[in-house]
Parts: C-alpha cells; sequence; structure tokens
C-alpha cells in the first residue's frame, strides 16, 4: 500500500520523569502520559485515514497521528474503535499544505487530556475516560 504522506523525521518521545516510570518499579513499566510528533508533507489533501505515527500495544491497542480519517483534511489523534478519539472534527481547520511543505503535528497524552499542535500551535483539545498504557516494547 503506497502512502501519500511523507515522513522527514518521525520521533516519539516518552520521557522517563513524565510518564512516572521508576528506575525501582517492581511492576512492569507501563507508559500513558506521551508525545507523538511527526514532520509530514501531505501529497493528497483528500486522502482518508491515513496514520503518520501509531504506537501500538502488544494487545493491539493503539494512539496515532492519523491524517483524513473521520474527515477528510483534518488531523486526529487515532485510536482503536475511536476510543480515544474526538469524533467531532467539524470546528478542525482543514490541512492547507502541498506536497512540498513539512508541517509538524504534534499529539500530547497526559492523563485524560489529550491536546494536538499543528507547527506549535494547539490544534484541538478533548478529554478521554481513561488514558491507554503501553508496555516499555510497544512498537
Amino acid at each position: 500500500m503506497k502512502h501519500t504522506l511523507t515522513l522527514l523525521t518521525v520521533l516519539l518521545l516518552a520521557s522517563l520523569a513524565v510518564c512516572g516510570v521508576s528506575a525501582r518499579a517492581a511492576e512492569p513499566e507501563k507508559i500513558t502520559n506521551k508525545t507523538l510528533v511527526v514532520w509530514a508533507a501531505p501529497a493528497n489533501l483528500t486522502q482518508r485515514g491515513g496514520s503518520a505515527l501509531t504506537l501500538e500495544s502488544q494487545r493491539g491497542s493503539f494512539d496515532g497521528i492519523v491524517f483524513g480519517e473521520l474527515a477528510a483534511g483534518k488531523w486526529m489523534a487515532g485510536s482503536e474503535n475511536f476510543s480515544r478519539t474526538d469524533r467531532n472534527q467539524a470546528a478542525l481547520p482543514a490541512e492547507t499544505a502541498d506536497a512540498k511543505t513539512f508541517v509538524q503535528m504534534a499529539i500530547v497524552y497526559k492523563g485524560t487530556q489529550v491536546t494536538t499542535y499543528r507547527n506549535g500551535v494547539q490544534y484541538s483539545q478533548h478529554v478521554i475516560g481513561a488514558p491507554q498504557s503501553f508496555g516499555v516494547r510497544s512498537a
């Protein structure tokens, strides 16, 4: 499957301090607070359902930066069965970058708050019921 999002750099930032992971923890380490960051140049603004970056647990749960899944031309925090996704995207601005212009998309998960940024400016924000935890071996 050919992806129409061009990725320049992909970063997954999950600092131990932000995640509250202790080196002395007896339980397996879990990541709940996290920041996903991607630089993308959308080659097709009408495409539907393109994931630019996904963090997936070994059980199939995922959080990701998704383009055009529920509304063409709009970014969103993706998740399995839209369980941590804001389905109301009517007020979100549509992407305007062309295939030669990279935009930075970042999604910050902190507790039950999910905030999306486009080029460092808040794009959307919503509250979820419960954060998804990921093991340190998630891909």
